[in-house]
This record gives C-alpha cells, structure tokens and sequence, in this order.
C-alpha cells in the first residue's frame, strides 16, 4: 500500500496554544484536538461517508452535527453530491 504524503500534524500559535491535526490512512483530516489553549476547546471529529470522498458528520463541543447530500444517479442533475441536509444534536 502506498502512502499518501500528509498534511500538517500541528499548529503552533505565537500564544503557544498547540492545534494537532489527525488523520485517516487516506490521509482525510479524522479529527482535531488543541493543548495549551487559553480558552478551552473541545476537540473536533469527523466520520466520511463510505462511498464517496464526503464528510458525514462532525463532533465537537456544541454536539454532533450530521450531513446527507442529494443522490448521485447514472442521470446528471444539478446539485448531485451536495449537500441537501445538515442537522446536530445537542452535546450533553
């Protein structure tokens, strides 16, 4: 299996605050956490839909939000692929 070449792993801030960026095997961004930040900061999630190269949905400190698209058919239409729908729960 081939690598992919990745992105930024961190961040570092003239605050010294650290954002640290991780990273699925097809080098998509899995989530985002931060150390030493001033204000306290959640840290981010992400799942991709399995099918197509698409965030699904998204964790962070308010909840969860998720995201549907409008279906890819064999037939062109506008707006296939993008997002029809975005809804979150609230973190409890």
């Amino acid at each position: 299996m081939r690598m992919l070449p990745t992105a930024r792993r961190q961040r570092i801030d003239e605050k010294s605050q650290v954002t640290q960026y991780h990273y699925n095997p097809d080098n998509t961004v899995s989530g985002i956490s931060y150390s030493n930040a001033s204000v306290s900061t959640p840290p981010v999630t992400t799942t991709y839909d399995p099918s197509y190269p698409r965030i699904s949905s998204m964790t962070d400190g308010s909840g969860t939000t998720l995201y549907t698209y409008a279906p890819i058919t064999g037939v062109p239409s506008l707006g296939a692929g993008q997002i029809a729908e975005c809804g979150w729960s609230v973190a409890q």
